[in-house]
């Protein structure tokens, strides 16, 4: 990315194809989050949040760092309380939200344009800025959603790297020799269906070394859901539009007397629900006017 965007540059100076080398650091550190591999996880992790401290250090030199992200990325989290922890997450559920909506209408300016071409017409001057403005959009809201993720992406890693250094010390204490306890035929702690001390601590040991095993593993990463709920939007959207061409299309079968009488019986029906609903009835204090 260092070699294709330059130190002065700007988001505005890039096009979209540049811009795409803005997210090379996310994905690295997206990659260095998912080992597996307990004894390598620490360090990869370690090395995710130095990629992610690239991805928003060079977001911020290309002006694209929004002022709250820049905020919640230099911020001490061990000040703020589960409130301000929370608050803060709904903000950038929201605006992952707002960012998404923004990429499904650039997607529909770039399908509608790749639909004329496709169709074999020529595009005008206007219609080739309209393309270029929606590829920058696309990829800058992607960027967007790429901040927020990065930022969830440290907190993450801040509250686990702790986790992992204590195992690890628990490790190197298990490691070291033991002197084993004395044999004896007689039965510790009293008679029969009493454990010994030695089988205690092996049942204590395991319990450790379970405690930290991977579980709830995802089935799917963030990237295939985000395509699911995509697919599933694109397929409302069709049968949305399926719906309202069959219903022109009926309606286009009407005579002007039958639309008229159907647009009769619907103010009929209006002004009934108007008469056994008068404004206001339902307020507490019964302010009907």
């Amino acid at each position: 990315a260092a070699n294709v965007i330059s130190s002065s540059d700007i988001a505005e100076d890039l096009v979209a194809g540049d811009l795409r080398f803005v997210l090379l650091d996310y994905w690295m550190a997206k990659l260095c989050s998912l080992q597996n591999d307990m004894d390598k996880r620490r360090n990869s992790l370690q090395s995710a949040m130095s990629h992610v401290e690239d991805f928003l250090g060079r977001c911020r030199r290309l002006e694209i760092l929004d002022d709250r992200d820049e905020e919640q990325w230099m911020a001490d989290e061990s000040t703020l309380d589960a409130s301000q922890k929370r608050e803060q997450k709904i903000a950038r559920f929201r605006r992952q939200k707002e960012s998404k909506e923004k990429m499904e209408e650039s997607k529909a300016k770039l399908d509608a344009i790749n639909a004329k071409r496709n169709a074999g017409a020529v595009l005008t001057p206007d219609e080739t800025d309209e393309e270029d403005d929606a590829s920058r959009d696309l990829v800058l809201q992607e960027i967007q959603q790429s901040i927020i993720a990065a930022l969830e992406l440290k907190q993450s890693c801040k509250m686990e790297i702790p986790m992992l250094e204590m195992r690890e010390r628990m490790g190197e204490g298990q490691s070291r020799p033991r002197v084993p306890p004395p044999v004896s035929n007689r039965p510790v702690n009293g008679g029969p269906g009493k454990k010994s001390f030695s089988m205690v601590q092996i049942d204590q040991d395991s319990i450790r070394r379970m405690a930290f095993l991977p579980r709830n593993q995802p089935t799917m990463s963030i990237e295939e859901w985000g395509e699911i709920e995509m697919k599933m939007q694109r397929e409302e959207a069709e049968k949305a539009k399926q719906i309202a061409q069959e219903r022109a299309a009926a309606e286009s079968l009407l005579s002007a007397d039958e639309k008229e009488e159907i647009q009769r019986v619907k103010d009929s029906k209006w002004d009934d629900w108007k008469d056994e609903n008068p404004r206001g009835a339902g307020n507490k204090g019964a302010n009907i006017g």
